[in-house]
């Protein structure tokens, strides 16, 4: 059994980000994927393996993370790229941001929709029909904005 002051380092050596990331993207990648099959082919979830069912919770939801990065991309104004490009730590760090914002857009988008989807009991056409609209939505705002921002330098 450890001390107080054992257990004191121990919480002042506990850095948060080290364990926001795989959250992150458990949230944004796994489980939104496994909802959808729970809330589409509860069947599968019995039938398959964990293993198949990561694979196949992260084939649903993957392109989806991959779009909504490139949003987030076109949406940053690239000012901290150009402000940093010397610092390399810097540009990771920036390319992290890109990521777990295309995380958080996924992670917002995808559980409202099965929210929706559980409460109004859409089939899964109308559910993929709403989710490509309001992506080609952001999609086509993004490029607006990309495009204004290049303009003005």
């Amino acid at each position: 059994m450890g001390t107080i002051d054992d257990i004191t380092r121990e919480i002042k050596g506990f850095k948060f980000s080290n364990y926001l990331i795989p959250i992150i993207l458990f949230l944004g990648t796994l489980a939104p994927g496994f909802l959808l099959l729970y809330l589409y082919k509860p069947d599968m979830i019995k039938e398959f393996s964990s293993f198949k069912l990561c694979i196949f919770s992260l084939c649903l939801t993957i392109p989806i993370v991959v779009l909504n990065t490139t949003i987030v991309t076109l949406f940053s104004s690239n000012e901290w790229y150009y402000e940093d490009k010397n610092n390399a730590n810097g540009n990771d760090d920036i390319f992290e941001m890109y990521i777990i914002g295309g995380l958080g857009i996924t992670f917002f988008l995808l559980y409202s929709l099965i929210l929706c989807a559980y409460l109004f009991r859409f089939t899964f056409k109308n559910l993929i029909i709403i989710l490509v609209i309001l992506e080609f939505i952001l999609l086509i705002i993004s490029i607006l904005y990309y495009f204004n921002i290049v303009k003005k330098r």
